[in-house]
């Protein structure tokens, strides 16, 4: 890897819209280093600013992805008419949280660990239950051009995003999947 200037950190931080304490955090590069260094007030060991460098280009993949990049086919998904206890098994059998609902390749609803946990304890009999009696809101859905920002930023308020071409629902993303980009 070749490594820019110093003065670059600043100007890359400041891109990212990252205050120092929180480059600090997620580099594992002390904040007072990362002040001096932007300063120009110290001369850093290679290992530390190829620290924050490596950062950096992790973080430029992750901005400079696609949602069609990054989503997973084929998408594991019910049907209303499916029983809840056929997705509880479809949870268990591929270890994931939620699951979508589609009618006709379009979003429906969705189907959560929480959703059914909730569903428990108000004494309801879900494995006979069929999904749509159930399923809650759509999932929300991008385009496949979507940046990968953009679908970080709506993963904080859902278990998964949609991802379309056109009108038909092609992938899905979820939290794990921005993970795997992640350089560790």
């Amino acid at each position: 890897m070749l490594i820019p200037e110093l003065g670059e950190i600043k100007r890359m931080r400041s891109k990212l819209g990252l205050t120092q304490s929180s480059l600090a955090r997620q580099s594992g590069v002390s904040q007072s280093i990362i002040a001096k260094i932007e300063r120009g007030r110290s001369d850093p060991a290679y290992s530390t600013v190829r620290k924050l460098f490596e950062f950096f280009e992790q973080q430029a993949k992750v901005h400079g992805a696609s949602a069609g990049q990054i989503m997973n086919t084929p998408i594991i998904h019910l049907s209303e008419n499916d029983s809840v206890g056929k997705a509880i098994g479809l949870m268990q059998k591929h270890s994931i949280s939620a699951l979508p609902v589609l009618d006709g390749g379009r979003a429906a609803g969705h189907l959560s660990d929480d959703i059914i946990t909730r569903a428990i304890a108000d004494g309801k009999n879900i494995p006979k239950m069929k999904v749509g009696q159930l399923m809650g809101d759509n999932l929300p859905v991008v385009d496949a051009a979507a940046p990968a920002p953009l679908v970080q930023e709506m993963l904080r308020y859902s278990k998964a995003v949609l991802v379309s071409r056109g009108r038909k629902i092609e992938g899905i993303i979820t939290k794990a999947d921005l993970l795997k980009l992640v350089k560790v």
